[in-house]
């Protein structure tokens, strides 16, 4: 009856999504909707019927000149046992082409924010896609990786502050 009062959440991926969606600067919404969607064209007679669901970014940074398309991770990246996989990395790559096919805005790039237990550099700086012989497969955006102090992150959430991070 007295004490500490320890709680937690099933699904803090979402709790992380919507606390970075708040706390970061320069936070764009509906981006989904000006996204591409998926369509299907009928063989019998041409008609085109689109998905209603498109791709779903996690958040979109924005300022005048730059995009920075943010994916939330919730777990820590410190080892590659750790890292966001193939469909995460491949999501990110569709992403950026999705981007640059609805805006001449031409600084793109995109970001994995784990959760951390200090804000800046990790153990990872980016991702990046290789050849067989170990060298950078030319043609393909570099992903960057971003490690947030998760309390920073609760302490600015739960005040209604923005971060002074520069993700742009």
């Amino acid at each position: 009856r007295e004490g500490t009062f320890i709680f937690g959440v099933e699904d803090f991926h979402t709790v992380w999504e919507q606390m970075l969606r708040q706390v970061l600067p320069h936070v764009s919404p509906d981006w989904n909707a000006r996204l591409p969607k998926p369509a299907y064209i009928r063989s019998d007679n041409g008609e085109v019927l689109v998905q209603s669901r498109g791709m779903q970014t996690d958040i979109i940074l924005e300022n005048e000149t730059s995009i920075n398309i943010i994916d939330a991770k919730y777990y820590d990246a410190t080892s590659l046992a750790s890292t966001p996989g193939w469909a995460d990395v491949v999501k990110q790559l569709f992403y950026d082409i999705a981007v640059r096919s609805v805006t001449d805005k031409r600084n793109i790039r995109g970001t994995f924010v784990f959760p951390s237990k200090k804000t800046g550099a990790g153990y990872f700086d980016k991702v990046v896609l290789t050849k067989e012989s170990g060298k950078i497969a030319e043609g393909f955006p570099v992903i960057n990786c971003y490690y947030a102090d998760i309390f920073e992150i609760m302490n600015n959430y739960v005040s209604r502050h923005k971060l002074s991070v520069q993700l742009l």
